[in-house]
């Protein structure tokens, strides 16, 4: 693996953002929130990607299926792939352990469940708040997109470069008739036809969750989910209604925290919105897409700072949200002190912050294609370069994370469980 110095890595990323502002060419997240939202929901309806067609699904495809919407095919003869799985500790699912090689796992073995949340190489499965022996019921979420993400602007050289989700899932304005317009009845009924489902059920190998009671763990993923909090809680409360002990997660870019306030100033959503999702206990994934201004911006191509994550943050935070932080793609020289800033705001900040593990996917290829002819380098060159970079953030940030355990935690990064801190200690809290 390259090694880049601290110098190499601000002057990569300074270098790239001279060229983006320049042109004119930042997204403003606030703006862009309030452009998009017109576009993402109409008649109580609301706008959520189709995979058919997109790289997207290719990926998806690799270990997991996409679900075809019935009810929207009995009333239009439309194929909708709206709803997917996904392996959160791939060691956790039978047919990967035969990938990876390792023996059959022993379901009776607790000890070694618990080992499975503890590696950062899995995704520390952060809905399990009982007992250990829960998590194959929410190892494969039933998930679905918003159509939207307020970091991609409406022409083809924005957004977050290393997203997984297709060009035409992120902006409304190229989707041309792409997506599908649903609200929390169709997913409900959607997520429970699928959970009893065989073929589905045998296609995502999910005969093991079937036995011990079946999939009970939907995903609001986007997109931005934030510009459809309407829809999530409407999801909540219909669950609640139907009696579905179903764990709810969405997720939240951390880009979105004025867009909130202005939404529930004028009215469109309820005053208090934030505080029933988290009466509701709805687990909300948070994302740092860097560690400081600059790492954000290049990161993001927007105007995005680290105060404005940290805003909407502590927003979910106060309202009572089960908040789980993940830092994407950031400058590991500049990782401490994002930690120091989390530490003087939250309660538990360091043991509950991971992180994220960034895959060279068929959209994020793409993204960088697109990137690369606008600042005028070699596209095959551009995503190799890229790629290696990458691959130092995330081992750099590694050390610095583990260190920085050791040093206040008196214990290695990979050995912290999220679980376990939100079980004994409350998770993520504001410092009053």
């Amino acid at each position: 693996m390259k090694n880049f110095s601290e110098q190499e890595v601000d002057s990569i990323m300074k270098k790239e953002m001279d060229v983006f502002e320049k042109k004119g060419l930042l997204v403003d997240p606030f703006a862009r929130a309030l452009e998009m939202r017109p576009l993402m929901v109409k008649d109580g309806k609301f706008l959520v990607s189709d995979f058919t067609g997109s790289s997207q699904l290719k990926d998806i495809r690799v270990r997991t299926d996409s679900y075809i919407d019935k009810d929207l095919f009995e009333k239009d003869r439309q194929v909708k792939l709206l709803y997917r799985s996904k392996i959160w500790i791939k060691p956790l699912d039978k047919r990967e352990r035969i990938v990876l090689g390792l023996p059959p796992l022993d379901l009776s073995d607790l000890e070694a469940l618990e080992e499975l949340t503890r590696d950062d190489k899995n995704f520390d499965l952060n809905l399990c708040f009982g007992p250990v022996e829960q998590l194959l019921q929410y190892n494969l979420p039933f998930a679905f997109q918003s159509l939207g993400c307020n970091l991609h602007g409406p022409i083809d050289l924005l957004g977050c470069y290393f997203c997984f989700v297709d060009r035409f899932n992120n902006v409304p304005e190229l989707s041309q008739g792409r997506g599908a317009w649903v609200d929390e009845q169709n997913i409900v009924n959607t997520y429970e036809a699928a959970r009893s489902d065989p073929d589905w059920i045998r296609k995502n190998n999910l005969e093991w969750v079937a036995e011990r009671g079946g999939l009970n763990h939907i995903r609001h993923s986007g997109g931005q989910t934030t510009s459809h909090l309407d829809l999530t809680l409407r999801i909540a409360n219909e669950l609640k209604k139907r009696g579905l002990p179903v764990k709810l997660m969405y997720d939240t870019n951390l880009s979105t925290a004025n867009a909130i306030r202005y939404w529930i100033d004028e009215g469109t959503y309820p005053k208090n919105i934030l505080q029933q999702l988290g009466k509701n206990k709805v687990c909300l994934l948070t994302a740092f897409k860097g560690t400081d201004d600059t790492s954000i911006q290049y990161s993001t191509q927007s105007t995005l700072n680290l105060e404005q994550q940290f805003d909407e943050l502590a927003m979910h935070v106060d309202a009572g949200e089960f908040c789980y932080p993940y830092v994407y793609n950031g400058n590991p020289y500049k990782l401490n002190e994002l930690v120091d800033q989390g530490m003087d705001r939250f309660e538990n900040f360091l043991p509950m912050l991971h992180l994220a593990t960034i895959g060279m996917y068929g959209p994020t290829e793409e993204h960088m294609r697109l990137r690369a002819r606008i600042v005028g380098e070699n596209e095959q060159a551009y995503v190799a370069f890229q790629k290696e970079l990458m691959e130092f953030l995330h081992a750099k940030s590694a050390e610095v994370i583990n260190e920085r355990c050791l040093k206040e935690l008196d214990v290695l990064y990979r050995r912290t469980s999220r679980r376990e801190v939100v079980q004994e200690l409350g998770g993520l809290r504001v410092k009053k």
